[in-house]
């Protein structure tokens, strides 16, 4: 059951103006809940925040804080952004409750323009909903109107109908193109290959281990590695970007060689809170040890070469 409570300042703009109305909503607070939680609840609203036809969402996502900015420091964040406005979030906890709090702060004069509250003692499956229901009402407070409470029950439950998915843990495939350099005067050799992965999201950080194969013409590049990349945003359009690290098996300069990789990495994901989720990657490469070319005449001979090079994949999860 939910009870809502909406308080509401004195700004007042036209309805067709929100979709040109740049908001910036700085790292959610929260007190009794996890963080996980906070940040679930926080990327729901970003997300529908920024539905087609609402507001700009400029999302400057972070880790948790125990407490809400203060309305100066939310507003100056705003105004250097080049915000109108800054939504903080704020999720607690108490007596069986969970109450979310919107604060609208104007960027301009640091002055709290609005504030929204949602209070439910349901589980986090009722989050979509709710984060739904407060976007709408921050929608219609900042248009200078109204929502009668079965229409904002009925565009919510409409809204959150789709299948979604926040598991922390996901497994799935990509298939790639890597192209190894082993020095300027010898042509690349283009492989294609594959890899099955495990990834978890902690909201303000993503993680994978992979096992991949490539391989062509006689080469290939074998190895399972380790990947720790920084979302920018909390939608279902997240760029990212990190490093993985990759303990690799190779035969690519020509008489193969072991060792760490080191891969510098960006990246796009499609699909965040979806059931199924879209990961598409450019990356360069790098291996922190030697490969000796063949030599016939001295065995182990042969001149070394440290094999570097660019790695682009696409892939999904589950």
């Amino acid at each position: 059951m939910l009870a809502v409570a909406a308080v509401v300042a004195a700004v007042a703009m036209p309805a067709t103006a929100h979709a040109t109305l740049r908001l910036l909503v700085p790292p959610a607070s929260g007190r009794g809940v996890s963080a996980p939680i906070i940040w679930q609840a926080r990327a729901l609203i970003v997300q529908s925040l920024g539905r087609p036809g609402r507001f700009l969402v400029l999302d400057r996502d972070g880790p948790p804080t125990a407490q809400p900015l203060s309305l100066v420091d939310a507003g100056w964040m705003a105004q250097w952004k080049g915000a109108m406005m800054a939504v903080t979030v704020d999720v607690s906890r108490e007596a069986g409750a969970t109450r979310i709090q919107l604060t609208c702060v104007d960027a301009a004069t640091a002055v709290q323009a609005c504030f929204i509250e949602e209070v439910t003692v349901s589980g986090p499956e009722t989050l979509p909903y709710v984060a739904e229901r407060l976007a709408l009402r921050l929608s219609a407070a900042l248009g200078g109107r109204a929502l009668p409470e079965h229409a904002i029950a009925t565009r919510a439950s409409g809204a959150t109908s789709e299948p979604r998915s926040d598991r922390t843990i996901t497994i799935g495939a990509r298939t790639g193109v890597l192209v190894p350099v082993v020095a300027a005067e010898i042509s690349p050799t283009i492989l294609g290959g594959f890899s099955v992965m495990a990834g978890a999201d902690a909201g303000y950080l993503l993680a994978d281990v992979s096992a991949e194969y490539y391989g062509g013409q006689n080469h290939y590049l074998a190895g399972v590695s380790l990947g720790l990349f920084r979302p920018l945003a909390s939608g279902r359009y997240t760029p990212y970007f990190g490093a993985s690290v990759l303990w690799a098996t190779q035969r690519i300069a020509g008489q193969g060689a072991s060792g760490v990789q080191v891969r510098p990495t960006i990246g796009v994901m499609f699909g965040r809170h979806d059931v199924v989720r879209v990961r598409a990657e450019l990356g360069g490469f790098v291996s922190i040890f030697e490969e000796r070319e063949p030599d016939r005449l001295i065995v182990g001979a042969g001149q070394a070469r440290v094999v570097r090079g660019a790695l682009l994949s696409m892939g999904a999860s589950f």
